[in-house]
């Protein structure tokens, strides 16, 4: 929330996504969860969040959530639907995919 990095990933993948050429994944570990559950107004550039993160739901796939994530009742009412995993599911769910981004 005090890091413009999560909004800056945020913009990346639904810059990728907008062509629909490619199939975009999110994967939310830790703190991270909060991205789909808080308002967006609590975020460093709230606005890439507001403009590109609805992006998100033209896209087939879930969110992948950490199942490690203490507050679930932050994500009640959140439009986006989500997955929850556990880190060790992240290597079979990324051997699934051609190519991934890091941030």
């Amino acid at each position: 929330m005090e890091s413009a990095r999560p909004a800056e990933a945020v913009r990346i993948a639904s810059g990728i996504g907008a062509w629909k050429k490619t199939e975009v994944s999110y994967l939310l570990l830790g703190e991270a969860v909060r991205v789909i559950a808080t308002d967006p107004f609590d975020f460093v550039d709230e606005d890439n969040f507001t403009r590109y993160l609805p992006m998100a739901l033209e896209g087939k796939r879930p969110f992948y959530v950490d199942s490690a994530f203490a507050d679930w009742s932050a994500l009640d009412g959140t439009q986006y639907p989500f997955e929850k995993i556990v880190k060790e599911d992240i290597p079979a769910i990324m051997a699934g995919f051609d190519r991934f981004i890091v941030m």
